[in-house]
């Protein structure tokens, strides 16, 4: 490995005029100076001998934290890349675990009054017969789905595409052979 010149950062403990023992034994030696400089150097080494132990922990944390990044920058988790693909398959999971349906009730519903129109006018539905019509077609679009990626795999493709769901269509005989739709039954 390569090795890192590193720099000091200053912390708490190394800046200042206190910042060392041997700057404390200096003030505490300066005795042949002023009145005012004697003060201020007294109050400095009591307020040095005075310090409680949480603050000399903190600052002992500050410096272990400035061993270890000595740049001084603070370090962020950073997130890994996801490969492709990945929360495609999670979500798919998690859709696979859960039983509720998909379609959801307000849409559903207006769609099937809308397609109700057509036949008669004024039709009721109850709540119950909705739900049904629902998970009915919800697990006949699943199936078609499915079978729909078979046939993308078959061509050796991961994408579905409309091909795949126009043989799907057309294998289960919900298409005549011309592209007219009808019903088989």
């Amino acid at each position: 490995m390569a090795r890192i010149k590193q720099t000091q950062r200053k912390t708490p403990l190394t800046s200042g005029p206190a910042a060392h023992m041997g700057k404390r034994l200096q003030l505490s030696k300066n005795s042949g100076t002023s009145a005012a400089s004697k003060s201020a150097s007294a109050s400095t080494v009591a307020s040095l001998s005075s310090t409680p132990r949480t603050t000399r922990r903190v600052d002992l944390h500050a410096r272990a934290a400035a061993k270890k990044n000595p740049a001084g920058a603070v370090k962020r988790k950073m997130k890994k890349p996801v490969k492709r693909g990945v929360r495609a398959l999670q979500e798919i999971k998690t859709l696979m675990n859960h039983s509720r349906l998909l379609i959801p009730r307000a849409s559903f519903g207006r769609l099937v009054r809308e397609l109700s129109q057509r036949f008669a006018r004024d039709l009721r539905f109850k709540m119950d017969a909705l739900a049904a019509l629902q998970e009915a077609a919800e697990a006949h679009l699943v199936c078609i789905f499915e079978d729909a990626n078979l046939c993308a795999i078959h061509a050796k493709r991961v994408t579905i595409m409309p091909k795949d769901l126009h043989l799907v269509r057309r294998l289960l005989g919900l298409v005549a052979k011309h592209g007219e739709d009808f019903v088989p039954y």
